[in-house]
C-alpha cells in the first residue's frame, strides 16, 4: 500500500503514544530480547508457537508476576511493530493460567495506625525528621518520588493548624491538592 509520507509519520507518532513514555525503554528492552532470542533460535516466522516457546522458557527462569510482566510489554510491541495480535494466541493465554497456578506472591508489610503514631511521637526529630514528613505526606498526600521531587517550598501554605499543599506535576497531568491536619483535628 501505498501512503503519503505524512500520514504514514504521523501514524508511527501515534503508535508511539500507546507505550508510555516514562516505560518506553522497558518495554523496548523486552522486544529487542524478544528478537534477539528469536535469531538465536532461528525462528523466522513470527508466530504462536514462537512466543509460546519463548514464554515457556521464560517460565523457569522467573516469578509468574515477571512473567505476566513480560507478556504483557510483548503483547504491546508485537501489535505496534508487527501488527501482531496475541490475544489470540489461545495456548499462550494458558500457559500464562498455568504459570499463575500456584504462585503466592509476598505481601509487603504494613504498618499499623498504632505503629505510624508511635514513631511520629516517639522518634527522636534530631535523626527522623525528614522520615516523619515523608510518613505524613504519604500518609495526608499519597505522594509518588516523582511528586516529592519536584515539590517545592511554595507549594505548601499554612492556614492556621493546616498546610495546603498543591501538588503540580502528577502522574495523570492533572495537578492535586491535600491538606494536612494535625493529629487533634483528626479525632
Amino acid at each position: 500500500m501505498d501512503l503519503p509520507r505524512e500520514i504514514v509519520k504521523e501514524a508511527a507518532k501515534a503508535e508511539n503514544a500507546f507505550i508510555p513514555t516514562k516505560s518506553c525503554k522497558h518495554f523496548e528492552k523486552e522486544y529487542l530480547k524478544f528478537r534477539k532470542w528469536m535469531n538465536e533460535k532461528h525462528a523466522n516466522i513470527l508466530c504462536e508457537a514462537v512466543v509460546l516457546s519463548f514464554l515457556s522458557e521464560q517460565s523457569t527462569a522467573c516469578k509468574a508476576s515477571t512473567l505476566w510482566c513480560t507478556y504483557s510489554k510483548l503483547k504491546v510491541m508485537l501489535k505496534i511493530k508487527d501488527n501482531i495480535d496475541t490475544g489470540t494466541f489461545h495456548k499462550v493465554s494458558l500457559l500464562m493460567k498455568q504459570a499463575n497456578m500456584g504462585y503466592q506472591p509476598i505481601k509487603a508489610m504494613v504498618f499499623s495506625q498504632q505503629d505510624v503514631n508511635t514513631f511520629l511521637t516517639k522518634a527522636d526529630d534530631e535523626t527522623f525528621l525528614l522520615m516523619k514528613v515523608v510518613d505524613i505526606f504519604g500518609i495526608f498526600g499519597a505522594c509518588r518520588s516523582v511528586e516529592w521531587y519536584n515539590l517545592c517550598t511554595n507549594d505548601v501554605k499554612e492556614e492556621g493548624s493546616v498546610l495546603i499543599v498543591n501538588i503540580k506535576v502528577t502522574k495523570n497531568g492533572k495537578p492535586r491538592i491535600f491538606t494536612i491536619v494535625s493529629s487533634e483535628e483528626l479525632y
